[in-house]
């Protein structure tokens, strides 16, 4: 009955970490950011550290979907989940966001570390996407940055606040990383 009891917990333990990945891309699901972002605050709040948030999103990612289809809009995907993945330090957390935004809970990150960070995964998918022969293939992103307290006290201000930016940014062309309303 030990071993069963024992087996059983294990189990629940390894559902518990499948549930919070995304299958495709491997990194975090929209649920883990939900949970996890409220713990960091707290920790970041109770020992005077900051905590930041950065959103990421494809830009024109519908229009590249219905030009290359599914399997190629999946690949793009995958392969932005695997540029952040290198990009993040191991306190960093990425995760998809939605169908293709990201998001980044970057601990112990003030604004200005985020924002230049943020630039870096800019730069650095607008390079790797710009060695595309169709320039319809030439994928850049927009990215939007909170921290908190600044932008918010709790996680749901910062990820509103965030999507808020992100909109912005995405309306001024995309290509940019954003951290105010302008």
């Amino acid at each position: 009955q030990l071993a069963i009891a024992l087996t059983s917990e294990l189990l629940k333990k390894e559902i518990e970490r499948l549930e919070a990945i995304d299958r495709l891309t491997g990194l975090f699901n929209t649920a883990y950011v939900h949970n996890r972002l409220p713990e960091e605050i707290k920790r970041a709040v109770n020992f005077q550290r900051p905590c930041s948030l950065m959103l990421v999103m494809i830009d024109y990612f519908e229009d590249y979907r219905k030009a290359f289809g599914h399997m190629a809009a999946e690949t793009i995907l995958v392969k932005m989940g695997s540029i952040l993945k290198e990009t993040l330090s191991v306190v960093d957390k990425a995760a998809r966001f939605g169908d293709h935004t990201f998001a980044l809970i970057l601990p112990e990150k003030n604004k200005r570390q985020s924002i230049d960070m943020g630039e870096e995964i800019r730069k650095k998918i607008e390079q790797i996407f710009s060695e595309e022969k169709n320039s319809r293939k030439r994928i850049t992103c927009s990215l939007a940055i909170t921290e908190n307290p600044v932008d918010g006290l709790s996680a749901q201000e910062l990820i509103t606040k965030a999507e808020e930016i992100l909109k912005t940014a995405v309306e001024q062309g995309g290509n940019k990383v954003c951290y105010k309303l302008q």
